[in-house]
């Protein structure tokens, strides 16, 4: 028997027995209806694309449509103030950026919710790792050119990405390992920072594969080094920076999640279609194609995967000074 929610009101406020009291989640087979996916960035933006192809991957499995729901601005504490006020009944899902659960804690400690506690894991959806890229007229060949550059001028040699984000991270972290320094600039879009780096304005430009491969592959700017792990099979001749910084590494992620309270056997079944999603050879590829590679993994391994990369990078938060 499937009832609305005015009804379930209703025969809570005269009393009847929880068993007539039947909630949309438990009504069928789960979902059998619409469900919400919430994306913190803009329509077209990077994590919204990769929403997308999530949502379309699992509205082919369920035969029900997975709407992406945009909900912009104030560094995603707008989504995730949405997501953990949403009903509990697996009809709402958050897709959430590493930066938001990693960065977001440390730089703004009166946030209006909880993030350890108030929304849940489900799991993992990609990395993303980023790209050093160069002006071309520097006549760097390499990253060790670049790191002999800084130290003949140090804090002389300006970079730029986004204040706050994972790239700034992951460059801070950089200049610190290789004993270098570099004058950070902010940028507001990755156009204007690629515009910057053409012109000459600034030297160093660190973003996403996918914001930086058109740019790369036009020679507009000059790839040195990626933050992988190891090379990427889209770039095989691009190094690693753990060749020339032995053990670094650094990426962005993307996860799925949902507000607690969720019921464990729905987060169970997404967790499943997620990983099923993922493991489609058409979904990495449209991953791969915006410099985002699937992760699979179960809850727990989610939870444990963004504890240790809050742990990693705490102390380089603290260290850049980002509370404002």
């Amino acid at each position: 028997m499937t009832i609305s929610r005015r009804d379930f009101c209703i025969a809570a406020g005269l009393g009847l027995p929880a068993s007539l009291m039947v909630t949309p989640a438990q009504s069928g087979a789960y979902p059998n209806r619409p469900v919400a996916m919430i994306c913190s960035t803009p329509a077209g933006n990077g994590p919204d694309v990769i929403a997308r192809i999530v949502a379309d991957g699992l509205t082919k499995i369920w035969g029900e449509r997975v709407v992406v729901e945009n909900r912009p601005g104030g560094r995603a504490i707008i989504a995730t103030l949405a997501v953990k006020k949403s009903v509990p009944d697996g009809y709402t899902l958050y897709v959430a950026i590493g930066s938001t659960f990693v960065i977001l804690p440390e730089v703004h400690p009166d946030l209006p919710f909880d993030l350890q506690h108030d929304i849940v894991p489900i799991g993992l959806i990609a990395e993303q790792p980023f790209a050093i890229t160069v002006d071309p007229k520097l006549g760097l060949n390499s990253l060790a050119d670049l790191i002999a550059a800084a130290k003949k001028r140090p804090g002389e040699l300006l970079y730029g990405t986004f204040r706050g984000s994972a790239p700034h991270l992951a460059v801070e972290d950089f200049l610190s390992k290789a004993g270098i320094k570099m004058k950070f600039v902010a940028y507001p879009s990755t156009g204007k920072m690629i515009g910057d780096v053409m012109s000459s304005t600034i030297a160093v430009a660190v973003e996403s594969l996918s914001g930086l491969g058109g740019a790369i592959a036009g020679g507009q700017i000059k790839a040195l080094a990626v933050s992988s792990a190891k090379r990427l099979p889209e770039y095989p001749d691009l190094p690693t920076v753990a060749e020339t910084i032995p053990g670094y590494t650094a990426k962005g992620w993307f996860a799925l999640m949902a507000p607690a309270g969720t019921p464990k056997a729905i987060l169970k079944k997404v967790n499943a279609d997620l990983n099923a999603v993922l493991a489609q050879p058409e979904v990495k590829r449209k991953l791969a194609s915006l410099g985002t590679y699937s992760h699979a993994t179960t809850p727990a391994e989610t939870a444990q995967y963004i504890a240790d990369e809050r742990a990693f990078w705490k102390p380089v938060i603290k260290r850049m000074h980002l509370m404002n």
